[in-house]
């Protein structure tokens, strides 16, 4: 006699197999699928950057090569533009308009922490923290800070004690908030022309133009703060070249809207050929609270 109650359960126990197996390749087989979407996505959204930055690119050749320069002092500070079927807006400041990190004294610095509403002993110690950070020894000056301070402070890190390459080191001075010097990054620059130390005020944006009236009607630290006839003067044999300017461009890839910065620096006035100093992805001061 044959023993069913045994068969049928070695069947039943097979079946629950086969079902695990089952459930198990469906499982495996969503995973998998999961993953090839989120690489998909991951390429598609490489893809829509890559091609957002070269529309800005794209935008930037076009704008400094053809239609930046009017004449020898004339010069387009906005535009708008056609790349490939996308409107961009374009618009160009000079960064020799801007306060030099590297170079402005400690006065003129700490006259854009005051005028954000920083007491005067806050805004002055920022000042000098900033000038020991780019100075090359670790002496430090009258309420600022060195790589003592520093430790003292437990920082991680010590001041540079050379030049700042970038605006956004910044936030790494002693005392500074990262998000306050974000904030602040578009009154400085490291971009200036070379062989000038001070701001070209006829090239000034009105955001530098503010902070030089306030320190001038607040007789900041005793300064001899330019006057507003100044910035209205005109340029007088202005020459272009080793000039370094911020192109801003803006447009929107599909339903997204993109922004961008690229810093150039002209290298001659002639062809307008220039050379790429940063480009990156802009970024809204809103979520910092500016």
């Amino acid at each position: 006699m044959t023993n069913t109650t045994g068969l049928n359960a070695d069947r039943g126990a097979a079946l629950i197999g086969v079902l695990w197996i089952v459930i198990l390749l469906a499982i495996l087989s969503l995973g998998v699928l999961h993953l090839t979407l989120r690489n998909r996505q991951s390429v598609d959204s490489l893809e829509a950057s890559s091609q957002a930055s070269q529309v800005a690119l794209s935008a930037v050749e076009l704008f400094v090569r053809q239609r930046f320069k009017q004449s020898s002092t004339s010069f387009v500070e906005t535009a708008e533009l056609e790349i490939g079927g996308i409107i961009v807006d374009v618009s160009s400041s000079f960064e020799a308009g801007k306060i030099d990190l590297n170079k402005a004294d400690q006065d003129l610095i700490s006259a854009v922490f005051a005028f954000h509403g920083q007491d005067e002993d806050t805004a002055i110690g920022l000042g000098a923290a900033v000038a020991d950070w780019r100075d090359f020894d670790d002496d430090r000056r009258q309420n600022g800070a060195e790589r003592d301070s520093y430790a003292s402070g437990e920082y991680s890190y010590a001041p540079r004690n050379a030049p700042f390459e970038t605006v956004g080191e910044l936030g790494f001075v002693f005392g500074m908030a990262e998000t306050n010097a974000f904030c602040l990054s578009e009154y400085f620059t490291t971009y200036s022309d070379p062989s000038i130390s001070e701001v070209t005020y006829p090239l000034a944006p009105s955001a530098v133009i503010d902070i030089l009236a306030w320190a001038r009607q607040n007789d900041w630290q005793g300064g001899a703060w330019p006057t507003p006839d100044l910035f209205e003067e005109d340029i007088i044999n202005f020459d272009i070249e080793n000039k370094a300017v911020e192109i801003s461009t803006s447009f929107n890839l599909g339903s997204k809207p993109q922004r961008f910065s690229t810093v150039v620096r002209i290298k001659s006035g002639q062809d307008m050929s220039f050379v790429i100093l940063s480009h990156s992805r802009a970024v809204s001061g809103a979520g910092f609270g500016c």
